[in-house]
């Protein structure tokens, strides 16, 4: 009975759509990286067929490609008998086989296969929403047969050397690598270079950053108060270490703006031994201003993410550091620390003269001039130099280990890398100046592709071979069949496990090889930067080898089994072309090339290149129609929101800290960071009712007494009203004054920042970074002044408050065993850690006042309560600006402390 034309159209446009629904699929649920993944389990629990998938890859794959192979064999055995019986009926069979194979490879490959492929992987969470309950339910439907495909399977994947690997997790090197090429748009340069220097807090040791004993300002104990205080003014530096005897017998810390509270001892006359002797006796100063401190002493290998907490817990701002024999051998301050992860940061006393780390003279090849003191970590860091740091941290040490010997000025040297040392300064034994010379990389040899041709050489010797059957034997050309069948099936293997490399591939591990000028991760890295690129080589030459197959396959049934039927034939080459292709030609391979993703992909790079010049013309035209279908087809796809976007960061960062590659404290930091960009200085700010300000006309004598009861060191001056801000006076200028007048008049500096509230932090942050502006004031529509912020305040909102020697030692107190009081700003992720609240968490606030406001949209008024579900939060103090203080009791139970 003859088949009429519209059934065999409408079975082949179902089965293309079968196709491009089981090959995106199988592409989207592969492309998903581990945090889609983690984000889908942390929403969805691990019942979503997403996560089941991913957690269970030889399911997905056996389910994929037993659905996928049953659909592309079928399609091209259908559409051959399509040709044959309704389109070229009178044609000869060669030219019905060449008709069919053209229109099922191009028809197969961009509505079944690239169209879908290039979506998936472009829009591989939504897609994946999308297909994978259906595909989870085909997977249940042929659950009989998958279970002896996974048997068979079993058997043969260790013969192949296919055992999984241990899983992976994120190392620093990775988590680096990912916010390092993560979207622009999402991550702007400067945040990178911020989130780059937090993950490496864990790696610093404090004697990488420190200032080295021979340049450390310190006194003894034999100097007067004046002499020492005169020292200050001079270096610019308000706290100066002193020493007994030498500098490694330090005993304190000279804070200078204690000064200000004794000013009424006439104590400067004093030397420091003389102070200390007479400090306890002295009346009418308060205890937290004791003039000399204790100083803080660690060893100079503890790393400075450590260290600034300690910092902290401290509340100094200073660390002395001591080398293995216990002398010292220089000091660290947070600002050294802080400087580490935001960049330069300058205020009114500090000396501009200073000369630059490095001067950069040429790119290629690349000329540095650098000093000596510049760490080797920072020197790769800034120019992807390879530098071994296990000898030295300066440069200045490694180049010493070079010589030797102390080198004279101009000799040079050339390390195992090829890089070269010049020196151009010394100062005793200390190598100070260095030129360095770092050769242009030489492209490396890209190896011989010629051998990569022979399963195709063959391929076209078996289908000369089958042309000529006619004046051939029967058994040489079903012998000829059998051979082109085994090499479209190697073929189809080798393309079907590269496209799953690619798509596998661990991409920051390839970046880093392609920074090595690794010539195979190249290649590589250029296809899987250019999707489309990748799956028109990798499809184009899987769909022509499946293609072949089915056809030859046919043929082959056809001449074994001539007296079949024409139904039946198809029927049974149907079957065993399926699982050929299925086990040998997809799952196999598939599997073992997902497991070891990065070895294939570099050892198949040659093969790959040398597919694209053979299929160049079939892949142009593919990938030229399916650009368009696939721009057409997402005219109407959403593109991922900055906030989901930076959100999938705050993921990662999360992710690094459950596998110990990152610290508590690093991932707060990098997600206040994250959080910066949202923030204005509105919501930094202090209100102007909270200004400490004094009156132009105040004295110098009351200035020291508000300076040093409210702990400021900068406090701005107005003309009879507030809201006239004429300048800000510097404690450290009355301080200093050897003939202090009467009035504070002189000390004001007039040259005041002003930006307007709704500006953006992240923007502020970077305009007065660089300049000594310190403190700016923020205006509101009608230029009257709201507020102030400091630098400090703007730092803060990165790293976390760093606690001065004077602060307040906590903001928290448990006042009872299921309440407790703390400030609007305390953090929410302080009082979920240290006291078990949940709090829910947003992308704009950090602080419980945060939280408050997104929850209500106003300031409540004193008094007010507010419900979370385990505790009730009760306003404290809050004016029309700010939530102050509040209070939250616990509903049931004490808190966990």
């Amino acid at each position: 009975m003859e088949v009429p034309l519209l059934p065999y159209l409408i079975g082949l446009v179902g089965l293309l759509i079968l196709s491009g629904f089981f090959s995106g699929s199988e592409t989207a649920l592969c492309a998903l990286t581990r945090v889609q993944v983690e984000k889908i389990r942390l929403k969805r629990g691990n019942a979503s067929a997403i996560v089941n998938f991913v957690d269970n890859p030889r399911r997905l794959f056996i389910t994929v490609l037993l659905g996928n192979n049953l659909v592309n064999v079928t399609f091209a055995i259908i559409l051959f008998q399509l040709v044959e019986k309704k389109v070229l009926p009178q044609a000869a069979e060669a030219i019905q086989f060449v008709v069919a194979t053209a229109l099922s490879v191009i028809l197969m490959l961009i509505f079944g296969e690239m169209t879908p492929k290039t979506y998936a992987i472009k829009h591989a969470e939504s897609f994946s929403r999308i297909t994978a309950p259906l595909l989870w339910v085909f997977s249940v439907f042929i659950s009989p047969l998958r279970v002896l495909l996974r048997k068979i399977i079993d058997k043969l994947i260790p013969i192949f050397g296919g055992h999984p690997p241990p899983e992976e997790e994120f190392t620093t090197t990775d988590l680096q690598e990912f916010f390092k090429t993560y979207h622009e748009e999402t991550l702007p340069p400067d945040e990178r270079e911020i989130v780059s220097n937090i993950l490496q807090l864990r790696d610093i040791e404090a004697k990488e950053i420190m200032v080295p004993r021979t340049e450390v300002v310190a006194v003894p104990t034999s100097n007067t108060i004046q002499d020492t205080l005169a020292q200050a003014k001079e270096s610019g530096f308000s706290r100066i270490p002193v020493y007994r005897e030498q500098i490694d017998k330090i005993c304190g810390i000279f804070y200078v703006k204690d000064l200000s509270q004794w000013c009424r001892a006439e104590v400067n006359s004093l030397t420091i031994d003389e102070f200390l002797e007479k400090r306890d006796e002295i009346k009418d100063v308060p205890s937290d201003a004791p003039l000399i401190r204790e100083p803080f002493l660690v060893l100079e290998t503890r790393k400075i993410g450590v260290l600034l907490l300690q910092l902290q817990r401290e509340q100094t701002k200073m660390a002395i550091l001591r080398d293995e024999y216990g002398g010292i051998s220089g000091i660290v301050t947070t600002e050294d620390i802080v400087e580490q992860v935001v960049g330069d940061i300058a205020d009114e006393h500090d000396k501009d003269d200073a000369a630059p780390k490095y001067i950069k003279h040429s790119d290629e090849p690349l000329v540095i001039e650098t000093t000596g003191r510049i760490s080797i970590r920072e020197l790769n860091q800034q120019f992807g130099l390879k530098i071994q740091e296990d000898d030295a941290d300066t440069i200045g040490g490694y180049a010493l280990g070079l010589f030797g010997r102390i080198p004279s000025v101009g000799e040079s040297h050339v390390d195992e890398n090829g890089i070269e040392f010049e020196i151009t300064t010394t100062e005793g034994n200390l190598i100070t100046g260095l030129l360095i010379r770092v050769p242009t990389p030489e492209e490396p040899n890209n190896g011989n592709m010629v051998g990569t041709a022979v399963p195709l050489k063959l391929l076209l010797l078996s289908i000369f071979l089958i042309g000529a059957g006619s004046v051939t034997h029967t058994a040489i050309l079903i012998g000829s069949f059998v051979l082109a069948v085994l090499i479209c099936l190697v073929l189809s293997a080798f393309y079907s496990g590269s496209e799953t490399a690619l798509v596998s591939v661990n991409k920051i591990r390839m970046n880093q090889l392609v920074e090595t000028n690794d010539a195979k991760a190249k290649i590589i890295h250029r296809l899987i930067e250019s999707p489309d690129r990748m799956l028109a080589l990798t499809l184009v030459g899987t769909n022509l080898a499946n293609v072949l197959i089915s056809l030859f396959g046919d043929q082959l049934t056809g001449k074994i089994l001539p007296s079949l039927t024409d139904e039946l034939q198809a029927a049974i080459t149907v079957t065993y072309i399926t699982v050929l292709l299925l086990i040998f030609g997809e799952i196999l391979p598939k599997t073992i090339f997902r497991v070891k993703a990065d070895v294939l992909a570099l050892r198949f790079a040659y093969p790959l290149r040398l597919s694209e010049y053979i299929l160049a013309p079939l892949i142009y035209f593919v990938q030229t129609v399916t650009k368009v279908l696939v721009k057409l087809i997402d005219r109407g796809a959403t593109s991922p929101t900055l906030d989901a976007q930076r959100e999938e960061l705050r993921l990662i960062a999360t992710m690094g800290e459950q596998s110990g590659n990152l610290g508590t404290e690093q991932r707060r930091m990098i997600h206040r960071l994250l959080n910066f960009q949202n923030r204005t200085v509105r919501q930094v700010m202090v209100p102007l009712v909270d200004i400490v300000a004094i009156e132009k006309t105040t004295t110098c004598e009351d200035f020291l007494k508000i300076a040093a009861d409210s702990g400021y060191s900068r406090i701005p001056v107005y003309n009879e009203r507030i809201y006239d801000i004429v300048g800000i006076v510097n404690l450290l200028d009355v301080i200093y004054a050897e003939n202090r007048p009467e009035m504070v008049e002189p000390f004001i500096r007039p040259d005041i920042h002003v930006v307007p509230e709704s500006k953006n932090i992240n923007a502020l942050l970077k305009e007065i970074q660089n300049t000594q502006h310190t403190m700016v004031f923020a205006v509101d529509e009608y230029s009257g002044i709201v507020g102030l912020v400091t630098v400090e305040d703007l730092i803060e909102e990165i790293v976390g408050e760093f606690a001065d020697e004077r602060d307040d030692p906590d903001s928290i107190h448990l006042i009872a065993p299921d309440i407790l009081e703390c400030e609007g700003r305390t953090e929410i992720e302080i009082l979920e850690e240290h006291y078990g609240l949940s709090i829910p968490q947003g992308d704009y606030y950090t602080t419980i006042a945060g939280y408050i406001l997104d929850r209500t949209g106003t300031i409540p008024e004193t008094g007010t309560e507010l419900e979370l579900d385990d505790a009730v939060i009760t306003i404290l103090d809050a004016d029309t600006r700010a939530i102050k203080k509040i209070r939250i009791r616990r509903r049931l139970g004490r808190f966990n402390t």
